[in-house]
């Protein structure tokens, strides 16, 4: 007599196997945004130590020469025209403090101009440095004419030729950038109310409002969605017209001169810019890619995060606290914000 064995396949039905596909897909859609916020969380603490270091290079910079470094040194008393050409800003100065003083002797900083250093050294001009850059930002290594020729300067032959960018910006006035120092630090339409402008020399007893009170450096991203705020660049600004980098005094493009290494608190975080393929006076602000505002450098060397809600206007007066951060002379006290 034969017996069947009743047998049952080994194996998932399609159904199961659609049930744990499903369950597969939910678990990872809630377990990724806990990822994205873990590897924002530790982008933001190393754009903090960026800062902080920044913050510590300008402090030891202080202490060496007596004075914080000018935000650009004009060059046109050693060039008969320089229309076009680089003047080297605060950040080619501090390189040594923070690590890359070889960086500084290649470029010769302070006795060859920006333009005849990227003749030679085009390659270190337009390199990656991390120090400089925020680690949530996504834009390219260095400017070119294709994203904004006025992020470029020229080269001894005449070549437009971009910067390798910096999402680290000096903070310059409390009003639209300025290139010479306010006469009146109740009003930022009168020059600069900040810590770095034109051949700047400023001092921390200079700073009477409190260096705890008023903000040294600030972020600003390449690209925040749709707006274009383009970072700043790293080691120069651009010559307009031969009168010196381009600033509210002459000439307010914003892709140019002044705006592209030192910026204004007139705005709050992340103030809309408008169309990607504009930039405007907006975007002489501060920016970042993390969410909710963007953070700073005080002048006593503290990294503080500062909300995109806070209040600002543009009413040329020093009237918001915003303004009031980036003043260092208005006499204002700053309360919670």
């Amino acid at each position: 007599m034969y017996y069947r064995k009743n047998r049952q396949n080994a194996g998932f039905t399609l159904v199961e196997l659609l049930v744990v596909i499903a369950i597969i897909g939910i678990l990872v859609g809630l377990l990724l945004p806990a990822v994205q916020q873990a590897r924002e969380a530790a982008r933001r603490m190393q754009c903090s130590n960026n800062l902080k270091q920044l913050g510590i290079a300008l402090h030891n910079y202080h202490d060496t020469f007596q004075a914080m470094p000018s935000g650009y040194i004009d060059i046109r008393n050693l060039n008969s025209v320089v229309d076009n050409k680089g003047h080297w800003s605060w950040s080619a100065f501090i390189l040594p403090f923070v690590e890359l003083g070889n960086v500084q002797d290649i470029l010769d900083v302070g006795r060859t101009t920006p333009s005849e250093a990227l003749s030679v050294h085009q390659d270190v001009m337009q390199s990656l440095y991390p120090a400089f850059r925020c680690p949530s930002d996504t834009g390219p290594d260095h400017s070119s004419t294709s994203q904004c020729a006025g992020c470029c300067i020229e080269n001894s032959t005449g070549d437009n030729l971009g910067l390798s960018l910096t999402n680290y910006l000096g903070v310059n006035n409390s009003a639209y950038p300025r290139a010479l120092k306010a006469t009146n630090f109740g009003d930022g339409t009168s020059g600069a109310t900040g810590i770095f402008f034109r051949d700047s020399d400023t001092r921390f007893r200079d700073i009477v409002d409190g260096t705890s009170n008023t903000l040294m450096v600030a972020e600003r991203a390449y690209r925040v969605g749709k707006s274009a705020y383009l970072a700043g660049e790293l080691f120069a600004a651009r010559d307009y017209n031969g009168g010196g980098p381009s600033n509210w005094q002459h000439g307010s493009d914003a892709a140019q001169g002044v705006p592209r290494i030192l910026l204004t608190t007139i705005f709050s975080p992340n103030n809309p810019t408008g169309s990607a393929a504009t930039i405007n006076h907006n975007a002489m602000g501060m920016s970042s890619l993390h969410p909710g505002g963007a953070q700073v450098c005080f002048a006593d060397g503290s990294v503080r995060f500062l909300a995109e809600t806070i209040h600002s206007n543009t009413s040329g007066a020093t009237d918001t606290i915003m303004e009031y951060l980036g003043n260092m002379g208005d006499g204002e006290v700053i309360g919670e914000y």
